[in-house]
């Protein structure tokens, strides 16, 4: 785990959809620096994480694949 991600460039969410007031799923992909020079691997597909609001803190919890019904009900991330 320390080697894969020695070459992690970055995270994005991409969309979230509130499931609840104290849940919230956010659809994401990772990005890693590939071991030839100047490229770039992008972690597909994109992952869903449910995140838990407990105590006023927001908590990891379970992470899936992004099915392809999943986007109904989501909004989209601002891109920069």
């Amino acid at each position: 785990m320390q080697k894969k991600f020695a070459s992690f460039k970055g995270l994005q969410i991409v969309v979230s959809k509130a499931v609840a007031d104290d849940e919230v799923e956010l659809r994401y992909y990772c990005e890693f620096q590939n071991q030839r020079p100047g490229r770039t691997m992008t972690n597909r597909p994109d992952q869903v994480l449910l995140m838990v609001k407990m105590g006023g803190a927001w908590k990891c919890g379970d992470k899936t694949p992004c099915a392809t019904y999943w986007d109904e009900g989501s909004r989209p991330e601002p891109q920069p």
